[in-house]
């Protein structure tokens, strides 16, 4: 009796490599939405704005700060600040001590040995280095807003829904969180 064996090894190989292929878009879509922040490098942010407008979600960080790492591993791993990131924005990790020329608007930003940070953090900051820190900057480059510190989930996501769906054109934030959020979101 022949019985499954009827074809070759090699197409039995075949066969199960486009099982594999042909699932894996299934399964991926099975999984939902994506379980991780899109980050992006800073240059590569300010391109893609110029191709298609959202906001700039810039975490500064540095290699040493201990609440920067609680930051990735417990707030950039919420599934709701995760959603609303890559709904909403273009989000960057910037290392505020980078040694990197970054260019931005035509001029370069470099590392300021005398402040042990790189220029375009300096900026972002209004130079209080404070880290973590968050900035958020609209399609036009212009800074909205600066939060200084550690961010827990739940009192991130309602920043990042009050620029992202911009609330903060017709109300203020403190309004915006007891007539919106509370009821949209029950924070």
């Amino acid at each position: 009796m022949m019985g499954i064996r009827f074809l070759p090894k090699v197409t039995w190989r075949v066969i199960r490599w486009w099982v594999v292929v042909a699932w894996f878009p299934f399964v991926a879509f099975l999984r939902g939405p994506s379980e991780s922040v899109r980050w992006y490098s800073f240059e590569e942010a300010v391109k893609l704005v110029r191709r298609r407008p959202k906001y700039i979600f810039i975490d500064v960080y540095t290699n040493w700060c201990g609440w920067c790492k609680v930051m990735d591993n417990k707030t950039f791993k919420h599934p709701k600040v995760v959603e609303a990131l890559n709904k909403y924005f273009y989000a960057v990790k910037l290392n505020a001590e980078t040694r990197d020329t970054i260019w931005f608007q035509g001029k370069p930003h470099y590392y300021i040995r005398r402040y042990k940070a790189n220029l375009l953090a300096l900026r972002l900051l209004d130079g209080k280095m404070v880290y973590p820190s968050i900035a958020i900057l609209d399609p036009k480059f212009r800074r909205l807003i600066i939060l200084q510190g550690y961010q827990t989930p739940e009192k991130l996501h309602p920043y990042l829904i009050y620029y992202g769906k911009e609330y903060y054109k017709t109300m203020r934030f403190a309004e915006f969180k007891r007539k919106v959020y509370a009821k949209q979101y029950g924070g």
